[in-house]
């Protein structure tokens, strides 16, 4: 199959430091080449890719400014567009949302768009603007089944769980006594309440995490005062090293958020590592934790607490298994190429 994916336009594919879509969109890239397939990548020029790579941006929109980075962005995202009708692809694989969606329309070829975001009210006018017939052109797969949910009005083709190479996530049987909140320092993630489970528990609590700006005060009033450096520590932002030790050594991972995420891929990287996850029922984390065998997901914080009574029962080796079967790289792959024959055999 001759499939073009293009990438996000944020930064470099994959990502220099961070970027959870620049990643994914780099290890989906690596395995359908892998498979045999004849991929081209559209992301930006200090890129890395075992595929044919073609680019109209030296680097991602996030090297500059505010006020650049649309004007960039667009630039991407045109120029994404009248590469894939100059050359002959099967299907066009799009990641980047926030600026071709609405020229997808113009593809002359099949195409999908993975959606990995909750979408807002300026993509619901620009689909309401759409025709019947441009709406039918445009694809959608949804990272989780609850995300498909929340977001009725797009054209959903099906759902593909995000991919992680589990080979890269140390798995470790013997535990460390603490538990483990790993995210942005912010009140929709929930610390404050993992500090609560922590503290009537008796269990310590390292938290690794950004404070992003806007969240300075919550920070200042929920978080920090609690902060021991003994039964309650804040380690600071924590890299791809820092965090997979984190990951490997702690008895349970505290997933209490209460907002809609998309997909949790903190929650898959913990179980990669054979550490079972506590989570409140909210987005897709009933969708990515067997609950009882790779952990709990439960409705209150009060029956998170109950939960970490019982995490002798989850084995690490059913934790590994499950990301194995469901949620590694490998598996994506062979689920995006199910999904792109499928939109091919119905055009």
């Amino acid at each position: 199959m001759k499939i073009l994916q293009i990438a996000s336009s944020w930064g470099s594919t994959p990502p220099s430091i961070y970027g959870p879509v620049e990643q994914l969109v780099s290890d989906l890239t690596e395995e359908l080449k892998q498979l045999g397939h004849d991929v081209t990548l559209f992301a930006t020029a200090n890129s890395h890719t075992s595929a044919k790579l073609a680019y109209e941006l030296e680097e991602g929109v996030g090297e500059y400014n505010q006020e650049q980075r649309g004007h960039f962005a667009r630039r991407h995202a045109q120029a994404a567009i009248a590469f894939a009708n100059a050359h002959d692809f099967d299907i066009v694989s799009n990641h980047e949302t926030n600026y071709c969606i609405p020229l997808c329309t113009q593809l002359k070829h099949p195409q999908v768009t993975r959606m990995g975001w909750l979408g807002d009210e300026r993509l619901k006018k620009t689909i309401q603007a759409l025709t019947v017939q441009e709406y039918r052109r445009l694809q959608f797969i949804a990272v989780s089944n609850r995300l498909r949910q929340v977001v009725p009005y797009l054209h959903w083709a099906g759902t593909i769980y995000n991919g992680r190479q589990i080979a890269q996530f140390p798995f470790q049987k013997q535990k460390e006594p603490f538990l483990l909140f790993l995210g942005r320092m912010t009140e929709e993630k929930g610390p404050d309440k993992a500090i609560r489970i922590a503290k009537e528990t008796g269990i310590p609590l390292i938290m690794a995490g950004v404070v992003p700006a806007y969240a300075q005060d919550y920070f200042l009033t929920h978080v920090k005062p609690h902060i021991d450096n003994q039964h309650i520590r804040w380690v600071g932002p924590a890299d791809q090293t820092v965090k997979r030790e984190l990951f490997a050594k702690a008895m349970a991972f505290l997933m209490p958020i209460t907002w809609e995420e998309p997909f949790g891929n903190v929650m898959v990287e913990a179980m990669a590592c054979g550490t079972p996850v506590i989570a409140l029922h909210a987005g897709s984390a009933p969708e990515i934790v067997a609950h009882g065998k790779t952990g709990f997901v439960v409705h209150t914080v009060e029956e998170m607490i109950q939960a970490v009574q019982h995490l002798p029962t989850i084995q690490p080796d059913d934790c590994r298994e499950h990301v194995e079967a469901h949620f590694s790289v490998q598996v994506m792959a062979r689920n995006y190429i199910q999904m792109y024959q499928h939109i091919l055999d119905h055009q």
